[in-house]
């Protein structure tokens, strides 16, 4: 199985090769193109492995995570490399001459049974759907890390290692409501079913899916997608979109560029960034509106959760719960704080960028 690019897309010829040589219409690599899944993961994918360590010192709240404000600075007051920043979009225009053509039409389960029909060679795919790929192909399964950049590949010189989903938080969150009638019920089963046994037995045993308990024992199918540990990396988001709609456009670039085979990739692909900047800014503006209205509800809850802590002869659990909430109140507000600055910083480096490729436009005319 290929451990690197190269070898990946050597795979993949060869897989196409086999096709044309047999007749039958084998496409090397299986996408969510509907949804744009598939694209859009291994565009982060990539990004990552070439800009990872920009995590480790980009960062001004501490967070381990670089943001895409502080990304986006740094590229307005030309700290970062462009090249390098644009180096993933040439391997995934490599990676898409072995979609199907129509990718962009085909969805997850159109995918999934043209793989267990033996016309897909590679799937990238999540963990929520390894068991049933396996369990319901008619031939073994492998299952492998998306592949590095090796040291054959012209972009080698800027890979900066695997990429770990260690740390990376858990694919879904438990709570109670408020109109609950039995609060401490549901609080002591949901103790019950995050204990490291109860969550090792069914997220592992039952559901096939890696548990959410920290030294989790991973089993048979399950140890295939153990995080990877030691000196691998961090994700990075690439600061080509802020929300929704910039993502969809930004990925709406990534097919273009596959699908009508673009010359030069790296200078269409930033034009078009450009282009989307209005986008942009209205998603930053957007952030900006809603974090407003997010500190004064913030701030009311703090006042409230005050008033209560000055009450005489408050009951020991009922002051514990109270402080506790306190607490919560404030790491949320520096989150938010957080959220604030880098979207400030987004916005002010989109105008930046915006106004740089004006004058260069005027320049060049």
């Amino acid at each position: 199985m290929p451990t690197t690019f190269d070898e990946w897309m050597e795979d993949c010829r060869q897989l196409r090769e086999y096709g044309e040589k047999t007749g039958k219409a084998i496409i090397p690599i299986g996408v969510r193109g509907f949804d744009k899944v598939t694209l859009k993961h291994l565009f982060v994918q990539y990004f990552s492995q070439l800009n990872g360590r920009l995590n480790d010192n980009n960062t001004e709240f501490c967070t381990p995570n670089v943001s895409v404000g502080e990304l986006l600075d740094g590229m307005s007051r030309k700290k970062l490399d462009r090249n390098r920043l644009l180096a993933a979009v040439d391997l995934i225009k490599d990676v898409g001459k072995n979609f199907s053509e129509g990718f962009t039409a085909t969805d997850l389960e159109q995918t999934k049974f043209l793989f267990f029909t033996g016309n897909v060679g590679f799937f990238p795919e999540g963990t929520w759907n390894a068991w049933s790929m396996v369990k319901n192909s008619p031939f073994e399964v492998e299952v492998i890390n998306i592949p590095v950049i090796g040291p054959n590949n012209q972009h080698y010189k800027k890979f900066t290692g695997q990429i770990s989903e260690a740390g990376v938080g858990v694919g879904g969150k438990f709570g109670i409501t408020k109109a609950s009638k039995h609060f401490d019920l549901a609080l002591d089963f949901m103790h019950f079913l995050t204990s490291y046994k109860i969550n090792q037995l069914t997220m592992m045993e039952y559901c096939k899916w890696p548990p959410a308990v920290i030294k989790a024992e991973y089993k048979d199918l399950l140890k295939k997608f153990k995080p990877t540990e030691g000196d691998a990396m961090r994700a990075i988001n690439p600061p080509f979109y802020i929300g929704k709609k910039s993502r969809t456009k930004t990925t709406e670039v990534l097919e273009r560029i596959i699908i009508n085979d673009i010359d030069n990739p790296k200078k269409y692909f930033w034009n078009e960034f450009v282009k989307n900047i209005p986008f942009m800014l209205q998603e930053v503006k957007q952030s900006l509106d809603d974090a407003e209205r997010q500190f004064f509800n913030l701030e009311g809850q703090r006042s409230c959760i005050a008033a209560g802590l000055l009450k005489d002869k408050l009951l020991p659990q009922k002051q514990k719960a109270l402080e506790l909430r306190y607490s919560m109140g404030l790491e949320n507000l520096v989150e938010r704080l957080n959220r604030q600055y880098n979207s400030k910083a987004a916005f002010k480096a989109l105008k930046l960028l915006q106004k740089e490729d004006a004058d260069e436009q005027k320049e060049v005319k």
